[in-house]
C-alpha cells in the first residue's frame, strides 16, 4: 500500500512542472474534456486534501493513460 501511495505522490509531483501540466492540458483538449483540470497537491495540514488529490487523478485517469502515446508521437 505504501508503494502505491508513493507512486501517486510522484505522479502528482511530476505534473507540478509547467511543461508537464501543459502536456496534460493539451491531451485533455484533444480528448474533448468538458473542463480542463489540473492536478491537486495534498497538504498535510488539510485533512481532506488527499481525498481531493486522488479524486482529481481519478477524473484525469484517461488523459494520463493516453499521455505517453502523445509524447511518443510528438518526438518524431
Amino acid at each position: 500500500m505504501e508503494t502505491f501511495v508513493l507512486r501517486i505522490k510522484r505522479l502528482i509531483h511530476f505534473f507540478s512542472s509547467p511543461k508537464q501540466m501543459e502536456q496534460l492540458e493539451e491531451i485533455q483538449k484533444e480528448m474533448d474534456y468538458d473542463v480542463i483540470l489540473r492536478t491537486v497537491k495534498d497538504c498535510k495540514t488539510r485533512w481532506n486534501s488527499t481525498y481531493y488529490s486522488w479524486e482529481r487523478l481519478f477524473h484525469l485517469k484517461d488523459a494520463i493513460i493516453n499521455l505517453p502515446n502523445k509524447l511518443k508521437i510528438s518526438r518524431f
